[in-house]
């Protein structure tokens, strides 16, 4: 009887330290099959386990909550999984800035300052600081398209002014592309094994570029369904176009300048033009206006700032405004 207790004990014993062994190994979920998944955590099903599958390679364990797995499973089985020695492409080092280069005789509104762009595109200086502030904020303009995205550029006058406007080109060569994943060429595998992206998300970027042509920039990710902003700024630093020329015709070869003329606009001395040259060269003035102009400088003394202009009857500071970068005082303007 002792004997039969004593061989039971050592059985239950060794039972018991490899159920230990066994519990404390880890699964790696970038390695393991599905069935092995279901085996080794605890409340996971063959469907979920069939999305890891398909969703890996995994960074991290944290990178299964972008293909559906929630925080709190992941949280319990932590201790159970790990991604194992995968090898990723690594951040690459950029050892020079991309030149930008305009087009003689245009405004690039990714180099002008504010006073450029006043001169050049006839706006006033509320809109060309608006313009400035918004590149430093945000970078520079990928096309001129780009410009709705500040507060106060409307359509209307965008088309109007777009022949005057360039984003430059970007020198191309200068920016390494060696080991980044090129999303106008990459397969829907490579995309999947480089990007850590599900073969949905794959098909989509290439089904995508096959019906609407090559893509531009990184950012032109966002139009693909399930794209999401988080993963894209993740991964930034990998992704790649390819050597593009943007807003440049591919058979010319880009010639940088020697000089780059600026378009300007003949200003309007209000305190030597007469009631003619008034109307035909300021927006929104009749002759009637114009007339009230000429006999206020006559009246009161010639204009010393554009505020000055308050005194004459009928203008209002919307016309003012629509105005102001035409008008100068000459001689006669305060310092």
């Amino acid at each position: 009887m002792l004997k039969r207790e004593l061989i039971l004990f050592l059985v239950l014993g060794l039972w018991g330290i490899q159920w230990n062994v066994f519990a404390d190994e880890t699964v790696n979920i970038n390695t393991a099959d599905a069935e092995t998944l279901v085996e080794r955590l605890a409340g996971i099903d063959k469907r979920q386990a069939d999305r890891i599958v398909r969703s890996r390679p995994f960074r991290s364990v944290d990178d299964l909550r972008l293909f559906g797995i929630c925080q709190t499973w992941i949280d319990e089985n932590r201790h159970l999984m790990t991604v194992g020695e995968t090898e990723y492409v690594s951040e690459p080092e950029y050892v020079d800035e991309p030149e930008y280069v305009s087009e003689p005789g245009l405004v690039n509104i990714n180099t002008a300052d504010a006073e450029t762009l006043v001169r050049g595109l006839a706006i006033d200086d509320r809109q060309a600081d608006r313009i400035v502030q918004y590149r430093m904020e945000n970078g520079r303009f990928e096309s001129v398209d780009d410009l709705y995205q500040v507060l106060g550029i409307h359509k209307s006058w965008l088309n109007r002014n777009r022949h005057l406007i360039t984003v430059g080109f970007v020198d191309v060569g200068v920016m390494p592309t060696h080991g980044l994943v090129n999303i106008n060429t990459a397969d829907v595998p490579t995309l999947v094994r480089k990007l850590a992206i599900a073969n949905k998300q794959a098909d989509e970027i290439v089904r995508y570029r096959m019906k609407n042509g090559r893509f531009e920039s990184v950012d032109d990710l966002y139009q693909v369904l399930g794209i999401h902003k988080s993963w894209l700024n993740r991964n930034r630093h990998l992704i790649t176009v390819g050597e593009y020329v943007r807003d440049y015709p591919r058979k010319f070869k880009p010639v940088k300048p020697t000089s780059v003329p600026t378009p300007t606009i003949e200003l309007v001395n209000i305190n030597t033009a007469d009631a003619e040259t008034l109307d035909a060269r300021l927006n929104d003035t009749d002759n009637e206006k114009a007339g009230r102009i000429v006999r206020s400088r006559m009246r009161d003394g010639f204009f010393k700032s554009v505020g000055d202009l308050y005194r004459v009857p009928g203008i209002s500071e919307s016309w003012l405004n629509r105005n102001r970068h035409l008008i100068t005082m000459g001689k006669y303007e305060s310092k």
